[in-house]
This record gives structure tokens, C-alpha cells and sequence, in this order.
């Protein structure tokens, strides 16, 4: 898997599959569409080769283009927060689509992701054909997001990881196989604390409310599990996305390893009727 090397010496981790691209493609074909996935604390955006996982269920029909935010997985990882910003996140993925052959795509953020690529629809429309939420992480209070930020600057890496399993997924049994193998997931993907520090703190700094989404001029998915955590904003930012369309599905925040079939049949679907 190839990295795009930026400005400020931030190298982008990302992985390319899909109709019509050969292995080890670094770029588009420039006339189909593709899917650039804005992956955050999702095992299931990363191409595993399992069949059965999202990103492979995705990649059956269209280009995708997948990648790791600085701070995570083997994307660069600055060690001052004042590198993890908002801005700092949204020209990563200007810059990656760049240089991956890209000048205007779909866009899809899961979580926390969902914050980021609702930030670049705002600020880049004229590149969004279409944007897809999947359990979109906003209106979590500040004060939240700082305590987090608190604990893993502390290095305290598994605390913070089990306050956030608490917050993410209550309903998951402590310990059992499905709560370790998120856990797991999420170490994997933010191998450094400095890395989730970073990206809370951005999220801190910053706020998206319902003026800034109420600005939003792509067509837009917003899709949520019935039994998720923030199931009440979820539905908060449908009803504050001018002219965006709402699924529910039966699952909680971790969706997209809980019902990956059912969110790809929903994303082609809606794409299919606003490409």
C-alpha cells in the first residue's frame, strides 16, 4: 500500500482497490467514479482481503480509495497538537486526492470521520458529487472530547481506549470477544496515543453546529444504527442537512462491522440515484 507524501513532511497511508484498477494501482482511473473513505477507529475500512468486510463489499462495484488520518494507523504521526487541526485534516485529504488522480468524488466518513469529510463538503463542494455519514460522531460535547485528550497525553493509552468503548459501544460486555477485538482494532489503528490525542483535540477546537450543516449543499446519506450511542444526533444532523436522506439500520455505533452489507446496499443505492 503506497503513501502520498504532502507537504510538511505528512506521509498519507492509503490503499486503492476496486472495478477496473490492477493490484498495486496508485492512481485512479480519472473517468470512474470513486470512493474516498475517510477512515476513523473502523477495522473495516482497512482492504483485509476478507470478502465479507466493508471495504471489500464497496470495492466490488466502484473505485475506493481508502486512507489513514495523520496520527493513525501508518500515517504520519506529529507529536505537537498543534499540528492536529481541522485545517491540518481537511488539506490532508485535499492533497491525497491530488495526488491519487482525483478532482471530484464521493465522499464517506464513518465516526469520527464524519466530522472531517462534513468539514470538507462545507469548505470544497464544488469536489463532493456526493457525501455519505455513517454514525457521524458530531455534537459531542467539548468537554468530552478534552477529557479524552487529557488521558492520553498522560499515556494513559488503554484507559482512554476503554472511556471511549464506554461512550461507543455501552451495550458491549467488558471483556467478551467482540468488546477485546475492538479494542484490539483500535491499538492497531492509533499505535501511538499521541495520534487519538490529536484528533480530539482538532474535534475540540472546532466546532460544526447545525448553521455550519445547515450549509451543506451535496447530496447527502446520513446513516445510523437504531441502537447506537448517539442515535439522537445522528438524527439531529439529518434533520439539520438540507435535503438529506436518512437510513436506519438494526446495530449499534460499530456498523460497519456489524451490518457492512446492508450499509454498502444502502451507500450504492443512494449513490446510484445522485451520481
Amino acid at each position: 500500500m503506497p503513501f502520498a507524501e504532502l507537504k510538511d513532511n505528512i506521509k498519507i497511508h492509503y490503499y486503492l482497490g476496486g472495478k477496473g484498477l490492477t493490484p498495486g494501482a496508485m492512481k485512479v482511473n480519472v473517468a470512474s467514479a470513486a470512493t474516498i473513505l475517510a477512515a476513523c477507529q473502523a477495522e473495516g475500512f482497512v482492504p483485509d482481503g476478507a470478502d465479507a468486510s466493508f471495504y471489500s463489499m464497496l470495492a466490488t462495484n466502484m473505485q475506493v480509495v481508502g486512507f489513514h488520518y495523520r496520527g493513525s494507523g501508518q500515517s504520519s504521526v506529529p507529536q505537537s497538537l498543534m499540528e492536529y487541526s481541522v485545517e491540518a485534516y481537511r488539506e490532508d485529504l485535499r492533497q491525497l486526492a491530488l495526488k491519487v488522480g482525483l478532482s471530484k468524488f464521493n465522499l464517506v466518513g464513518y465516526s469520527h470521520g464524519g466530522f472531517f469529510t462534513a468539514d470538507y463538503a462545507l469548505n470544497y463542494p464544488e469536489q463532493v458529487s456526493a457525501l455519505v455519514l455513517v454514525e457521524p460522531a458530531l455534537f459531542i460535547d467539548r468537554a468530552i472530547l478534552q477529557e479524552r485528550v487529557r488521558l492520553a497525553r498522560e499515556g494513559n493509552g488503554d484507559d482512554v481506549i476503554h472511556v471511549l468503548m464506554k461512550q461507543m459501544v455501552p451495550e458491549m460486555a467488558f471483556n467478551s470477544q467482540a468488546y477485546n477485538d475492538l479494542v484490539n482494532a483500535i491499538k492497531q489503528n492509533y499505535p501511538d496515543p499521541i495520534g487519538l490525542a490529536g484528533e480530539w483535540y482538532a474535534r475540540s477546537t472546532h466546532e460544526i453546529g447545525e448553521a455550519e450543516l445547515a450549509q451543506i449543499s451535496v447530496p447527502t446519506l446520513v446513516i445510523g444504527g437504531e441502537r447506537s450511542w448517539v442515535r439522537g444526533n445522528i438524527a439531529r444532523v439529518a434533520s439539520s442537512i438540507p435535503g438529506a436522506k436518512q437510513v436506519w439500520l438494526d446495530g449499534t455505533h460499530n456498523l460497519l462491522e456489524e451490518r457492512p452489507a446492508e450499509v454498502t446496499a444502502a451507500i450504492e443505492s443512494f449513490l446510484a440515484e445522485n451520481n
